[in-house]
């Protein structure tokens, strides 16, 4: 009650209500010379080890994390985890918390799978051979939770209900950082079922 009284005043008096920006969240490169790169660094440090680069007009940048002096961004360059200085990083507007995060992609290991999304549509792939694309009917939040989505998915003869985490994840394969876990239930018209996890990312790339 003391709580919800103090956000009521603060909204008739005016005053600064925060808004939560989670990760991960996509970002745009700026204020890089169009001859020149944005170099991303083993440690947010601007003397470490350059893992790789961004092109000056790159967008869709996944950042994952800040360092603690919030001056760099953790992402990724090839197969591993680095930072790049976020004076030239501008995270895009309407990224808030609560927000589902634009998956673009999920995957694991053991089995190994795929499960990209586009236009609404969801394409589950397998190196077995499975290649299964199903049509979004459904997502949302939890009711209790800002950090936890659910999607639900299917076509003739195929349903998957995904539940998508703000939370680390590795695919164990690689030294990059994934910041969205995914757990996936799979059920078939013929009465099997699987369930497999993995990690997600927001990028394109």
């Amino acid at each position: 009650m003391i709580l919800r009284a103090l956000v009521v005043l603060l909204f008739l008096s005016g005053g600064p209500v925060a808004v939560a920006e989670p990760f991960p969240a996509l970002y745009d490169v700026v204020g890089v010379a169009r001859d020149d790169v944005l170099n991303i660094r083993a440690e947010p440090d601007a003397r470490a080890e350059i893992l790789g680069t961004f092109a000056p007009d790159r967008r869709g940048v996944e950042v994952g994390a800040v360092s603690d002096d919030g001056g760099w961004g953790q992402v990724n360059a090839g197969g591993r985890s680095g930072w790049a200085s976020l004076t030239y990083l501008e995270r895009r507007d309407g990224q808030e918390d609560g927000d589902f995060p634009p998956v673009r992609r999920c995957l694991g290991t053991e089995p190994f799978w795929s499960l990209g999304q586009g236009a609404g549509r969801w394409r589950y792939e397998t190196p077995g051979g499975i290649d299964v694309t199903m049509d979004e009917t459904w997502r949302g939040r939890s009711s209790g939770r800002l950090d936890r989505f659910g999607v639900v998915m299917g076509r003739a003869g195929m349903r998957a209900r995904m539940v998508v985490a703000r939370q680390s994840c590795s695919d164990g394969m690689s030294d990059k950082a994934f910041w969205l876990t995914a757990d996936i239930l799979i059920e078939r018209s013929d009465g099997e079922r699987e369930m497999i996890s993995g990690c997600c990312t927001i990028s394109s790339r």
